[in-house]
């Protein structure tokens, strides 16, 4: 009870080490869980593995929990359930999962009344879908959301939509849209909702890097790093470390490159 209890504090408070180190010890007493409880445990222990980094382990936390899920017959749940371990596959180069679990995430959720999870189901289908420069598919997708989104007001899933507006709009070649993404991006960071800012961050830089801004890649490290290290979100910081790896290594700082690499396939 105390285990859970303290994990669910860690989790409101950022504390990502400690959070996992809680739930986990809450999920090993030998004690009967309702299964609603333990798939809300599992779910929330797989959430602050995937912040970590630790992403093999986010995937199995999220299966066990879409398991326990599914015996239920609880559909509503599975779904939400899908479109996290979507991110959590994709992010682990999986990306025939990604897509299998984004698409049975969306199938779940349209019957339902749960809108905010049925916009982030849409959200990843969206994001998948820029991930692979279909435009045409985020298009159809990003108008879904954009109407799920007014109806609920929700404010995490509003910058997330915003978010992945600016960005479609970065991909394509807008030249105002880096902007917007920016401005998306403080709006986060004002609310303290620093995982949505740090995500912001990262696709931009992908992109400043992939499309040969590399002055403004450079600038942009120099803050997007430093807020993802500070609140221990690793999976952006190593999402951009990579950037910056492949960054200097385009403009010549082989040594450098090579040092951001190893730091990246290192044993932390």
């Amino acid at each position: 009870r105390y285990a859970s209890a303290a994990g669910w504090r860690a989790t409101a408070t950022g504390a990502h080490v400690q959070a996992v180190e809680f739930f986990q010890l809450a999920l090993a007493q030998q004690v009967e869980l309702a299964d609603e409880e333990h798939a809300k445990l599992q779910e929330a222990m797989a959430r602050e593995l995937y912040f970590l980094d630790r992403l093999t382990e986010a995937v199995a936390a999220s299966a066990r929990a879409r398991a326990i899920r599914v015996a239920r017959g609880d559909a509503t749940g599975v779904g939400s359930v899908c479109h996290t371990l979507s991110l959590y596959e994709y992010y682990n180069a999986d990306r025939e999962h990604a897509d299998r679990h984004a698409a049975e995430a969306i199938r779940l959720l349209e019957p339902s009344d749960d809108l905010v999870e049925l916009g982030h189901a849409y959200a990843t289908e969206a994001y998948l879908a820029i991930q692979r420069n279909d435009l045409r598919r985020a298009d159809e997708i990003l108008e879904h959301l954009t109407g799920v989104n007014e109806a609920t007001g929700d404010f995490v899933l509003r910058l997330r939509a915003d978010m992945l507006h600016s960005i479609r709009d970065v991909v394509a070649g807008r030249k105002d849209a880096r902007k917007r993404v920016l401005e998306v991006a403080a709006v986060g960071l004002q609310a303290g909702e620093y995982y949505p800012a740090s995500t912001t961050y990262s696709l931009l830089v992908y992109c400043d890097v992939e499309q040969r801004r590399f002055a403004e890649a450079r600038e942009l490290l120099r803050t997007s790093l430093p807020l993802a290290t500070e609140h221990d979100i690793r999976i952006c910081a190593v999402w951009q470390l990579g950037a910056q790896a492949r960054l200097n290594l385009l403009t010549g700082d082989w040594d450098q490159a090579i040092r951001d690499a190893d730091v990246m396939l290192g044993p932390e």
